[in-house]
């Protein structure tokens, strides 16, 4: 506005000089009042409880909710949260070597509608299991998951069941598989088993709606020898036949994975730890097949990741079906908006917002002293009619008389004692 008001005036001053008489006019408006509210207390009188509590305590109530506000967004006491449900996922089978990585096959594919949220009341979710039947393996039956499991509003529950054979079919080039024999055959060398699960899901959480978790297993010997009996089948010589090849790995994967609804915060397997491994790890196998050529025009080969054993749990996951994970979805706070204005997360949040705030106050508030001059003028009486003088002369079209007025009010600025003398010592009370 003051920038249109200098283009359309008939001035003799610059721009800038514009914006510092409006500054200077701004704080005279803001003196005065300061002054008008001292003459309506006495001096030296307490300041009551209303004027402490309208600015001490609303004040420190604003900063704390600067400081607290976030943390509480973003914790399961926001009565405000959207369910994030994972609307799509993969998985991906990895051999892992001291020289390199070796994909097996990713699927994409589900036997279930993983979209369909999972009821509280479902037996995976409701059953409990004991201490005593938790140490025994042979109540598997009896014993649910209950006892592992958040059951509060701020989490939503999904089945997860991949289907067991891979998109694509297996393809290595000769050079790479005699690589991955050796370093399966050799006793020395590391040869480890990773299934890795990225999930995808609807509100975006720190930037991206993905998250992903990793498992892997180390091979033992004999898993090793079936390995090689699989790659064996891959030779250029030996395809053609119709060949199963399973290698069993128990503990690949869990049962139950936790995606959080904090940046700062991975994805995370739930009750992995190895006194409940048996209850809380699935038993799977991944198995190369192979097809006839006499039913194919080319030999085709694929990996399969799929449950070695019937699950008698109430997880209920079945031999020959693929990998089937539980996805515990933290609720996201702030629901669509929350995910956009907290995309940072909290780290982010306290590191941009919290602290440019905290400068803002800091600008505001601090460095008071060196305006003493000009924000303790008892009598802005005079210095409001040489801003006035200022405006009359130039509508009235008398530009040089406002570049004097414009001086003398810049001198009288300019000189602490002079503006002292003009504006008063002391503030004149009835």
């Amino acid at each position: 506005r003051t920038s249109l008001d200098w283009t359309v005036a008939r001035t003799s001053l610059s721009l800038f000089e514009w914006l510092k008489l409006e500054d200077i006019y701004a704080g005279l408006v803001s003196v005065r009042a300061t002054m008008a509210f001292k003459l309506r207390s006495p001096r030296g009188a307490q300041r009551t409880v209303e004027t402490k509590l309208g600015t001490g305590a609303l004040f420190v109530a604003a900063v704390l909710l600067l400081i607290l506000g976030p943390m509480f967004v973003f914790s399961s006491a926001n009565p405000i949260s959207e369910a994030n449900l994972v609307r799509s996922a993969q998985v991906r089978l990895t051999l892992r070597t001291p020289t390199g990585l070796f994909p097996l096959g990713a699927t994409t594919r589900f036997n279930n509608d993983i979209e369909l949220p999972l009821p509280l009341t479902s037996p995976v979710l409701s059953a409990d299991c004991s201490g005593d039947k938790l140490q025994d393996r042979k109540s598997e039956k009896d014993c649910g998951y209950a006892y592992l499991l958040p059951l509060d509003a701020n989490v939503d529950y999904q089945r997860v069941s991949f289907a067991e054979a891979s998109d694509l079919v297996w393809g290595i080039n000769p050079t790479a598989l005699a690589e991955l024999k050796a370093a399966v055959e050799s006793s020395s060398a590391g040869v480890s088993l990773e299934a890795a699960v990225e999930w995808t899901r609807r509100l975006p959480v720190g930037g991206t709606t993905s998250v992903s978790l990793s498992r892997s297993v180390v091979l033992n010997s004999k898993q090793r020898r079936e390995m090689a009996v699989a790659l064996n089948a891959s030779e250029p010589g030996a395809r053609g036949r119709a060949v199963d090849v399973e290698i069993q790995v128990g503990g690949l994967f869990p049962k139950f994975v936790r995606l959080p609804a904090v940046a700062e915060q991975p994805a995370r397997a739930i009750g992995d730890s190895v006194q409940m491994a048996w209850h809380t790890m699935q038993q799977l196998s991944v198995v190369l097949h192979s097809t006839n050529s006499s039913e194919y025009r080319d030999s085709q080969q694929w990996w399969a990741l799929q449950q070695a054993k019937d699950d008698e749990s109430p997880f209920g996951a079945r031999k020959g079906r693929g990998l089937q994970v539980i996805v515990v979805a933290d609720r996201l706070a702030g629901g669509t908006a929350g995910s956009h204005f907290f995309a940072g997360g909290v780290v982010a949040f306290y590191s941009v917002v919290v602290f440019g705030i905290a400068r803002l106050v800091r600008s505001v508030l601090g460095g008071t002293r060196y305006q003493l001059v000009y924000d303790e003028m008892p009598h802005t009486r005079d210095v409001f009619d040489l801003c006035e003088a200022v405006a009359i002369a130039r509508r009235e079209g008398s530009l040089l008389r406002e570049a004097q007025l414009y001086e003398t009010i810049l001198l009288l600025y300019r000189s602490p004692e002079t503006l002292l003398q003009l504006t008063g010592r002391t503030l004149k009370r009835d």
